[in-house]
């Protein structure tokens, strides 16, 4: 349930200062003259009138809980719904079975949106005291009550299906991630050990393959032989059963293929004579 204290910036709202509480004062003569005054005001319709009487019967002595929500009453009629709930507020602390107190401030909460406040409020004030108006403002909130609840389980619907369809493009995106790595590691592992097609070319001797896979051991070689433009150039090189040296000459141009063969000659240093049909150079 609401606080006081939630209905007291009046900065928040258009209604004026809550009017004054009891202080101090034990003039109960001139308290009930007053009360007697605003009821007859308030008969008449003159609920500025009867407002002010009861406020000055409030300032005399020691209120009731009618008397608050007398003055409650009067503050509803003339559109001051957060200052009548403050009066019933004090009422209702005095005396919590104060069908009266509870039926205005249900009302006056019904008037500024919390339907589901004025719910419980109009509820218990019909369990003391039946009342033909409360039961037109408690069908009231609670249609509204319903509509507030169909808007927000839509709402949450919305977010929920915001929240799974985040999850699923979460999900997608990881799966297509781990594709990828898949893929990566794949090539990669098409050149660990060996020269590309996973096997040594021909013309190599049995012991180069132990060597080549000392070569790869070689952070430089090994990076190189992943650049798929490498593993093309020199599977290309060995297409005719062994190294082509007019082909090996043209690489060795290539900003990209040709020092990834400068690093396996020098690597491969004398066995590299080894190879069919010869490095370029004599090599």
């Amino acid at each position: 349930a609401e606080s006081v204290d939630e209905f007291t910036n009046d900065e928040d709202n258009d209604e004026p200062p809550f009017p004054p509480m009891y202080e101090s004062g034990e003039d109960f003569d001139k308290a009930a003259d007053l009360k007697m005054t605003a009821s007859d005001l308030k008969s008449n319709g003159d609920y500025e009138g009867a407002l002010a009487k009861y406020t000055e019967a409030v300032q005399a002595a020691e209120p009731s809980a009618l008397l608050y929500a007398n003055r409650a009453d009067c503050l509803l009629k003339v559109g001051r719904p957060r200052a009548a709930i403050n009066d019933c507020d004090a009422a209702l602390k005095m005396n919590p079975d104060s069908a009266k107190a509870l039926r205005i401030r249900g009302t006056a909460k019904k008037e500024i949106g919390q339907y589901e406040a004025a719910l419980k409020d109009l509820s218990a004030s019909q369990t003391i005291d039946y009342n033909d108006q409360a039961a037109e403002d408690l069908k009231f909130c609670s249609e509204k009550h319903i509509e507030l609840e169909k808007e927000h389980a839509k709402k949450r619907n919305e977010e929920e299906e915001k929240l799974r369809k985040k999850a699923a493009d979460i999900k997608k995106a990881q799966e297509e991630a781990k594709r990828e790595a898949a893929a990566a590691s794949a090539s990669a592992g098409g050149m660990g050990g060996t020269m590309p097609g996973g096997s040594m070319p021909g013309g190599m001797p049995g012991g180069m393959a132990g060597m080549m896979g000392g070569l790869m051991n070689d952070p430089e070689i090994a990076a190189g032989l992943q650049n798929p433009k490498v593993q093309q150039a020199m599977m290309g090189m060995m297409s005719g059963g062994g190294p082509d040296p007019a082909k090996m000459m043209e690489l060795m141009q290539d900003p990209e293929v040709g020092p990834v063969m400068q690093k396996l000659m020098e690597k491969l240093g004398p066995m590299a004579g080894g190879m069919g049909g010869g490095m370029p150079g004599g090599m």
